[in-house]
């Protein structure tokens, strides 16, 4: 009987667990999705200053092309700021379109995967690259809402099977 009683149990967790909505009611669930598409919104249309705010002080990750990025103070996500900004005023530009986003709650931490269609072009570029990538975003809850605190974009590359 008590065999049973734990055998039934696990089976619940299982299938608990299996759900990534189970641990958090779906209004936080939607917020973090929101916040996802928000951020990429804002990084699209310019609005840089706006983007970089969804990231805590104390956040790094990587970037698809390049090594890691820490935000280690105020100051250094200003820095990026100038950088994104003097960068479009030079012709610089990027289009990214997340999409397929999947987000699990738990308790203060999200974590959103998802593909993004980028098209990005440098200052000095004649023409657009556009790739498909991976992305990870890892939020906090805090006081002033979601903030992102870690993540990772990579290259989707195609199996050659």
């Amino acid at each position: 009987m008590v065999r049973q009683a734990f055998r039934a149990s696990v089976l619940v967790f299982a299938v608990i667990a299996a759900s990534s909505t189970s641990f958090a009611d779906h209004h936080e669930v939607g917020e973090v999705e929101k916040a996802v598409k928000k951020f990429y919104s804002q990084l699209s249309s310019g609005q840089f200053k706006e983007a970089m705010n969804h990231v805590a002080i104390g956040g790094n990750g990587y970037v698809a092309q390049g090594g890691l990025m820490a935000i280690g103070s105020e100051e250094v996500r200003q820095g990026i700021v100038k950088l994104l900004q003097d960068g479009a005023e030079q012709g610089a530009e990027m289009d990214v379109q997340p999409h397929d986003i999947k987000v699990a709650v738990h308790g203060g931490t999200a974590i959103a995967t998802y593909l993004v269609d980028a098209k990005t072009k440098e200052a000095d570029e004649d023409e657009a690259k556009e790739q498909i990538n991976r992305g990870t975003l890892v939020w906090a809850r805090t006081d002033d809402g979601w903030k992102i605190v870690h993540w990772h974009v990579s290259e989707l590359v195609p199996d050659e099977n």
